[in-house]
């Protein structure tokens, strides 16, 4: 980052500074959560997936009038299924979590880009 800045110094502006934060927090967010699967010698790829397909619907959902805290319940309660249903692979017909989280990830991905039509969501 000191390098960046030295090359531009407006990258180190304060407005700047605080972006990077700002984004940084979703990233933070999931790297959290996965720090328990690590701990227990499991692992999640279908984080990124999950994040994009529940941001994705929470925003049309938002677009066609429902409220925001009511968009966003329903993100998260899908995401909790999402999970609960990684549980049901991984555990209930055993098979290794690097390979089913992997393969539903791009399962949400291709999801996302069905329900959004494969359009921008703003």
């Amino acid at each position: 980052m000191s390098v960046i800045g030295v090359m531009r110094p407006e990258f180190l502006s304060p407005n700047q500074l605080v972006n990077i934060v700002q984004q940084s927090v979703y990233v933070a967010i999931m790297a959290a959560g996965l720090t328990f699967l690590i701990s227990q010698q499991e692992v999640d790829l279908s984080v990124a997936g999950n994040y994009v397909l529940a941001s994705t619907v929470a925003a049309l959902l938002m677009q066609h009038g429902v409220s925001t805290w009511l968009a966003a319940l329903f993100a998260v309660l899908m995401s909790v299924a999402v999970g609960a249903f990684n549980a049901l692979i991984v555990l209930g017909v055993r098979i290794n979590s690097l390979i089913a989280t992997l393969a539903m990830g791009w399962v949400l991905r291709g999801l996302a880009s069905a329900v959004s039509e494969a359009k921008q969501v703003v």
